[in-house]
């Protein structure tokens, strides 16, 4: 149990069985002052009532919860504002959008082909937005995190109430199984996305089909347990399909796709339709 005081009282606090209707004998006890935190644990009791008092835990000059309700050893307790206690929950403020831009490349050579021939060009923004790469223009010192195995977006590393401690592993944990647990329908289904089109390619050419996605990022800032830090989530994409260039000979194409045509033919061993 970890609790965290936002009242404007220094708290006393005591903890009781999960079964406990007397509440005579606690099982522990202690003080927070206010904007402080403590954390108890005694896994021989998984669940627990806790009461909550100012003043003194004996002579108390105000009861703000009477030890009745039952919580988890492993939840976070928070006393808010007015008093009241309830277990931690995670906040998110939206901020602005952030758009993102990947170009995807494919190539097709027809250099050797006797006839004109038609092919189905498809695209995959997963292919465009690796795992690997994550999103760094959306955020310095981020981390990635993912949802559904795909990449959801990305959350800071710095605790913004601090300004530059780094946020806890409990709050990154919380964090990041929020998100999940929110946008993991949204994340999958934007990473399903693929664009296609059938084009015919004219023999004695290589042709440069490129696709540009627009993806875009609902930035914002997310809190828990009195951390705070900013946040990403795949919001939508889409992809836009250049007409096919058409060149007699790698040489004759621009260094850009020279360079990228050369680097695909290494590594796909034909360089006939290979993707960047």
């Amino acid at each position: 149990m970890r609790l965290r005081n936002n009242f404007n009282e220094k708290i006393y606090w005591r903890a009781f069985k999960g079964d406990d209707t007397a509440y005579m004998f606690g099982l522990h006890q202690g003080a927070v002052d206010p904007g402080g935190t403590l954390e108890w644990r005694d896994d021989s009791f998984p669940q627990i009532k806790v009461e909550i008092k100012t003043g003194d835990i004996v002579f108390s000059k105000q009861v703000l919860a009477w030890a009745g309700q039952k919580f988890s050893m492993t939840d976070d307790l928070v006393v808010d504002d007015k008093g009241k206690l309830d277990v931690a929950k995670v906040k998110r403020t939206e901020g602005s959008p952030l758009s993102v831009r990947k170009t995807d490349l494919q190539f097709f050579d027809a250099r050797n082909f006797n006839e004109a021939t038609i092919r189905e060009i498809t695209f995959s923004i997963e292919n465009a937005f690796s795992a690997s790469e994550g999103f760094q223009q959306s955020h310095e010192h981020s981390q990635t995190w993912s949802a559904g195995g795909k990449v959801g977006g990305e959350i800071g590393k710095n605790n913004k109430g601090t300004g530059s401690a780094e946020i806890s592993v409990q709050f990154q944990d919380k964090v990041v199984d929020t998100l999940q647990t929110t946008f993991e329908k949204q994340v999958t289904t934007i990473w399903k996305q693929t664009v296609s089109d059938t084009f015919t390619f004219q023999p004695g050419k290589i042709y440069a089909i490129e696709l540009t996605w627009r993806v875009m990022l609902q930035e914002g800032i997310v809190s828990y347990f009195g951390e705070e830090t900013s946040y990403s989530v795949v919001a939508s994409a889409h992809g836009t399909l250049t007409t096919p260039s058409a060149f007699k000979s790698v040489e004759a194409m621009p260094e850009y796709l020279r360079e990228q045509f050369n680097s695909l033919r290494r590594t796909d061993g034909k360089g006939s339709l290979a993707s960047s």
